[in-house]
């Protein structure tokens, strides 16, 4: 590829075509998207046009539930506020789940979100405190 064809102006409409490719084809895969879209891009565009797909992938896999980074931020937090009263706290699975000390082996207090999760954790040591 020559540097002059390779202007923003081209990546905005290599980012625009793949972000339609992926739309109508939610399980196709780069292979198939270079073959649909290739003929219109720079005979070297290809490595471009794939991190592109391999962007927007990662970006709806992130605005699923359970981001990772979210999540890590989380779990700080809390382990922050109930680390010294759990001796386990994590998200499985898009489940979130802590342990608090003393508590039967298998006696997990569960939620679908972080913030459930301290709620719960709220309400279960509220009722155990006199």
């Amino acid at each position: 590829m020559r540097f002059t064809e390779d202007t923003p102006a081209e990546q905005a409409r290599a980012r625009t075509a793949v972000a339609e490719w992926r739309q109508a084809n939610p399980e196709g895969t780069a292979g198939e998207m270079l073959a649909a879209l290739g003929s219109r891009f720079q005979r070297d565009y290809g490595p471009f046009l794939r991190s592109v797909l391999h962007r927007l992938d990662e970006d709806a896999r992130d605005r699923q539930g359970g981001r990772a980074a979210d999540a890590d931020r989380a779990l700080g937090a809390l382990g922050a506020a109930w680390g010294s009263q759990c001796d386990e706290i994590g998200e499985y699975d898009g489940e979130w789940y802590a342990h608090l000390s003393g508590a039967p082996e298998d006696d997990y207090v569960t939620a679908a979100a972080p913030d459930e999760l301290d709620a719960a954790l709220r309400a279960t040591t509220a009722r155990s405190t006199p």
